[in-house]
């Protein structure tokens, strides 16, 4: 209750201390006031704190007793009722703490997947982490260990679960721009037609889903760990009930997904049908979408299976890490094209090394609609282009020098319609619709559109720009970027910047994967020495040559177009284009490390470093969903 002088009045129960100790913190949905912490004597059962200094502008607040002391305090309601308890710095376990905030999720019905609230994600991920290891145990223990197709079934679904623990435990909209892409799959499953953008104003989604917006919060809790979305009973159902009121038209509205392929969105927008509320219609879109965490999964496993046919232990270790990786779960749990496209470029490597064994046209042909495929589901995907040509026209040049021209023309006749067809298909469809072919700022990218640069100024300040994007700045060159991306954007990226990206993990952590990643690359070094034996480096590159190749130019290639498009963003005005997950198009590459450093480590030490490598990225899984719960529910 407000009192004179700027304090609150608040009644304690019976008993307890003859002083409290604490302070109040007035939450709106865009600031948090604190006000001081201080210790105030009991006037019978009354104390008075003071109240924080500003006003909230007339917007709704939340007001917060926030106690600091030791000794459990009882607040009274106005009947005279006990009505919160609180315990302070009382000593409580971890696990207590866990089941507080896991609570709070069943309590928060504006959750997508609120059924799953409470002790559900943590049933999820702990079953994905126990099956995970139990493989790797199981395989590794024995080298006479045989997979068989429940074997990759299983891994398929440890990554599956991984993503819908993701999925239960993220409020609304609080991935990278799964607003967008919600808008654009809701607009498909609406309409039965692709976006055309002819809306440039608000509203952004349809009534329910501005409402949704609104109603959690969701601007305001996006930036700024100190807000929460709303988890009580009472809030959640009024949340459910002005949600379900609302209309569910979607607008032809234009946002930055409207112009991206549709691959992705189509493949999710059958979760869209079949009625629901806009928070209905999400929880079926992320979990059909986790699916994509799967084919990631096995396209990792198909990778390996291709690199080390008589390895498939390594296959199941690479499976597990992408079907356990933190940075990709957290996207499989939203609504966004990121993980279906990491699953094609995985994909699509995979069916390179298999030309790379034996160019026959089939092969020729699935890499190429494959690729295909993953440049349709994000145009980042062109990356992939000059690496998965670098293998596929080196097995042809190859088959060709051993005499079999009509075989390498059947295949390249056969990968240039595999090709076409899809894309093809989509220019036509875009076309038609009016829509364009590709996003505006990857056009204006790629033109060099920019605010009155010259074009040699402009391609000196990109590679510039894009240098110091991924190496360290040399001294000749200007500083174009604050500190050093390579690890304030890409490493803690990929470590972990989640929600949108306003929380990760403790710099502690980040230093210990940076070494571990140090480790790992030494080792796969050493791996590739091993590989090149006798020979030599230049043993390795005639036999190896166009599958290094091909992991380079995919490497070079994607860092070129990062670059571009954050150096042209960043010169007109726009927002900087750096985030961990524009690198997922180079997980193939990533891959063919892990291939090597296994190949680096020999094989009496597999099952341990197996088993262990398996353990740390669950133990690294669970981290991430422990500082979510905190994120949002703590």
């Amino acid at each position: 209750m407000p009192a004179a002088g700027g304090r609150a009045e608040l009644r304690l129960g019976a008993g307890g201390p003859a002083s409290f100790r604490g302070r109040i913190e007035v939450r709106t949905p865009t600031r948090v006031l604190q006000g001081p912490v201080e210790t105030v004597a009991r006037n019978g059962d009354v104390v008075r704190l003071a109240l924080p200094r500003g006003g909230t502008g007339g917007r709704p607040a939340q007001v917060c007793v926030i106690s600091e002391q030791a000794a459990p305090v009882v607040l009274r309601g106005t009947p005279g009722t006990p009505a919160l308890r609180l315990v302070g710095r009382e000593p409580q376990t971890w696990l207590s703490q866990l089941g507080t905030m896991l609570g709070r999720s069943a309590e928060a019905k504006g959750q997508p997947l609120y059924a799953l609230g409470g002790w559900g994600p943590a049933l999820l991920g702990i079953a994905a982490i126990g099956l995970a290891i139990g493989l790797a145990v199981r395989a590794l223990a024995d080298e006479r260990w045989r997979p068989r197709r429940r074997t990759w079934a299983a891994v398929a679904l440890v990554g599956l679960l991984h993503a819908w623990t993701w999925a239960a435990l993220l409020p609304v909209f609080q991935v990278p721009d799964e607003v967008s892409h919600y808008q654009y799959v809701a607009y498909v499953a609406d309409h039965g037609e692709l976006p055309e953008g002819r809306l440039d104003a608000p509203p952004w989604g349809s009534p329910g889903q501005e409402r949704a917006t609104a109603l959690l919060h969701t601007t305001s809790v996006q930036f700024h760990p100190a807000l929460k979305p709303p988890w009580t009973a009472a809030e959640g159902r009024r949340i459910r009930d002005e949600v379900g009121r609302a209309g569910s038209d979607v607008p032809d509205v234009h946002t930055n997904a409207t112009d991206q392929p549709p691959l992705y969105y189509l493949s999710v927008a059958p979760a869209a049908l079949g009625g629901g509320d806009a928070l209905d219609q999400l929880a079926r879109i992320r979990l059909l979408s986790g699916l994509w965490m799967a084919v990631a999964a096995l396209g990792a496993v198909a990778l390996v299976r291709q690199l080390a046919p008589a390895r498939p232990r390594w296959a199941l270790i690479a499976g597990l890490g992408v079907a356990l990786f933190p940075l990709l779960g957290f996207l499989a749990g939203g609504v966004t094209p990121d993980v279906a496209m990491a699953a094609l470029s995985l994909w699509a490597f995979a069916a390179a090394a298999r030309c790379w064994r034996r160019p026959t046209p089939g092969a020729v042909a699935l890499a190429a609609a494959l690729l295909a495929l993953a440049v349709l589901t994000k145009l980042t995907a062109l990356a992939l282009v000059p690496g998965v040509l670098a293998i596929v026209i080196g097995a042809l040049v190859r088959q060709w020098r051993s005499g079999e021209r009509a075989t390498v023309r059947a295949a390249a006749t056969t990968g240039v319609v595999a090709a076409a067809v899809p894309a093809v298909a989509y220019a036509a469809a875009a076309l038609a619709s009016g829509r364009s072919l590709i996003p505006g700022v990857l056009g204006d990218a790629v033109e060099g559109r920019s605010a009155g640069a010259a074009t040699g100024g402009d391609l000196l300040g990109s590679l510039n720009s894009t240098w110091q994007l991924f190496l360290p700045r040399l001294p000749f060159l200007a500083d174009e970027h604050p500190g050093e991306p390579i690890w304030s954007v890409w490493a803690d990226g990929l470590v972990g910047r989640f929600g949108v990206l306003d929380y990760g993990f403790p710099a502690p952590v980040r230093a210990f994967a940076a070494a571990l990643a140090l480790v790992v690359l030494a080792v796969a070094l050493r791996g590739l020495r091993r590989l090149a034996g006798d020979g030599g480096w230049r043993s390795l590159a005639a036999r190896h040559g166009p599958l290094l190749l091909g992991a380079a130019l995919t490497t070079i290639a994607l860092a070129l177009i990062i670059g571009r498009i954050d150096y042209h963003s960043r010169l007109t005005g726009g927002p900087a284009f750096q985030q961990a997950r524009y690198l997922l198009p180079a997980l193939p590459v990533a891959v063919l490390v892990v291939v090597a450093a296994l190949r680096g480590i020999g094989r009496r030490a597999l099952p341990v470093v197996g088993v262990a490598a398996v353990s740390t990225v669950g133990l690294w899984a669970a981290a991430a969903w422990a500082i979510t719960v905190t994120r949002y529910f703590g």
